[in-house]
């Protein structure tokens, strides 16, 4: 019972946080236009009497509220970039026009509304191969966000639209990190007239373009509410593990383009993804960094041990950096950088250590001949054997506990370590099964009395920690520490974010440390937000 009503206690305060997508009605759409400016009634008037007419025929007779959106839109184009009411009616019409062809198929077809007719093109045209994948396409200016502002967009040329690719089998393959919501992100339509009322559009991703008109907003707000679900999965994650072994990946909520550094975010204990829905919105807001970097997450089950984890991470990045080479992507996909938050700078900091020689220190038979089941063995193989990674230049930790926290002590660590089940396949990473091939260096860092899960290897002091600092950072990776103060501890030593203390946080080998004013959750501190900023315009100028 206790376990239940924690359970949903932390699950309803999580989903507190997400924000609503909101919609605007076509009543609110058509209100937005109403008041014409004097200089602009020649051509506006006729114009907002036809986007007033299509509104009331969207749900019902699409077909003719898109016959009269762009006839309303060809009326609009000579005036649309030279005043404010022309822009937004222009792109009123034209955005829920191409938002109607999309979802009744309208291509190649010919629309009227008795008085208007066009000829509309058999496809959308774009360069880009994934843009050719999109199943949905929303008008972006039509939604807003109750917990996402202020609102991220640009202005120009075209109309601002939400794409959306939904993930399949099929898909998956020729995408390999598209996230199971699939892809949801920026475009940009352009409109072509030819030919009396023939008509065609192009799409662009926006980030290419960053002169034409953009909202990044709304698929920011699409994107966590279609992740809402995930908040409880990680909880799950935490107690059954298993079940969550199979979503175990690096992903992104938008195509790949590998002309962008990547950046990696690594989230916590019982968290997932949505962690980094609002630090990642902040840093979108920086133009310089929207138009340099692209985000992807590490999903991971986080009851598993951190060496399974950290493996799966490991290979991950090998896995992205091969992809993005093999698509085209220059010096930038060498110049990964990864941000981890709790226990998820835990696992960033093991694999950007180096661990060559460490098989030998802890083991004293070779890696093949060792009792540990096929699943154990390849993680071992992976974090310990596997050449260092080469494609990292920068790590940032954000309330790590390096040395542990003593709340995995506590009774509620302990409850939560007593109630996780560890997967069949994976308990042979448990030390007690092969205590007679560790050396003494290795018995003195796996206690074989604790349990093996990801909670009780946080436990402050662990050995498995202390080893994990004893090993040399990889020479190419600059290191950077954000560390949260809630306030209450006095002198900066005696510091805590309410989970982790300072002194398990700092670390003699960054390049830089900030300490900020918050709990634990200090990545949604805007002074973290805004470092982060720092480091990556930082990275940057080091190229």
């Amino acid at each position: 019972m206790i376990r239940l009503i924690l359970s949903l206690f932390l699950c309803y305060a999580l989903s507190s946080c997400v924000s609503t997508v909101i919609e605007l009605s076509q009543n609110e759409q058509t209100e937005l236009l109403r008041k014409i400016p004097r200089a602009e009634k020649s051509y506006a008037k006729p114009a907002f009497s036809k986007i007033r007419k299509a509104n009331g025929m969207y749900k019902h007779q699409p077909e003719k509220a898109v016959a009269l959106y762009l006839s309303a839109a060809k009326e609009l184009e000579p005036y649309h970039m030279q005043a404010y009411w022309a822009y937004k009616a222009y792109q009123q019409s034209l955005g829920k026009g191409l938002e109607l062809i999309q979802t009744h198929q309208l291509w190649g077809s010919s629309v009227s509304s008795g008085e208007h007719s066009f000829q509309i093109a058999s496809h959308c045209h774009t360069k880009a191969s994934q843009l050719t994948d999109i199943d949905t396409l929303h008008y972006a200016n039509q939604y807003a966000s109750s917990a996402l502002s202020p609102a991220i967009e640009t202005h120009g040329r075209g109309v601002p639209m939400t794409a959306r690719s939904a993930w399949s089998v099929e898909r998956s393959k020729k995408f390999p990190f598209m996230s199971k919501i699939g892809y949801i992100y920026s475009v940009t339509a352009l409109a072509h007239w030819s030919d009396g009322n023939s008509v065609s559009f192009q799409l662009i991703d926006s980030r290419e373009s960053p002169q034409l008109s953009a909202n990044y907003t709304t698929p920011h707000a699409f994107s966590q509410a279609a992740t809402k679900s995930l908040i409880y999965q990680g909880l799950i994650n935490v107690l059954r593990p298993e079940y969550g072994i199979e979503s175990m990946s690096l992903i992104s909520f938008e195509p790949i383009d590998p002309k962008l550094i990547p950046v990696i975010f690594v989230h916590g204990l019982a968290a997932t993804p949505n962690l980094w829905i609002k630090p990642t919105y902040e840093l979108l807001e920086d133009p310089v960094i929207r138009e340099n970097y692209q985000f992807y997450a590490y999903f991971y089950p986080t009851g598993l041990p951190l060496s399974h984890s950290a493996a799966g991470l490991k290979n991950e990045i090998k896995e992205l950096h091969v992809h993005l080479k093999e698509h085209g992507a220059g010096f930038n996909a060498n110049e990964m950088v990864m941000i981890g938050h709790s226990m998820g700078g835990i696992l960033t900091s093991a694999i950007t250590r180096d661990y060559r020689g460490a098989i030998s220190e802890i083991y004293n038979k070779n890696i093949d001949t060792l009792t540990v089941e096929t699943m154990g063995k390849k993680s071992i193989v992976e974090l310990l054997e596997t050449p260092p990674l080469d494609c990292v230049s920068r790590a940032v930790f954000i309330a790590t506990p390096h040395r542990g926290s003593s709340y995995a002590d506590n009774w509620i660590g302990q409850l939560t370590s007593h109630l996780i089940e560890i997967p069949k396949d994976i308990v042979g990473l448990d030390p007690a099964h092969y205590r007679q091939d560790l050396t003494s260096l290795g018995k003195s860092i796996f206690d074989i009395q604790e349990g093996m899960d990801g909670v009780q290897r946080l436990k402050y002091n662990n050995p498995t920690l202390k080893y994990n600092l004893t090993r040399p950072k990889l020479e190419k990776v600059t290191y950077h520490s954000i560390i949260g103060d809630r306030g209450w501890g006095g002198k900066l030593e005696n510091s805590s974010d309410g989970v982790v203390k300072y002194t398990s946080s700092h670390l003699t080998e960054v390049d830089s440390e900030l300490v900020v004013p918050a709990w634990h959750n200090a990545q949604d501190s805007s002074k973290a937000q805004d470092e982060m900023i720092r480091i990556l315009k930082l990275h940057l100028e080091s190229q």
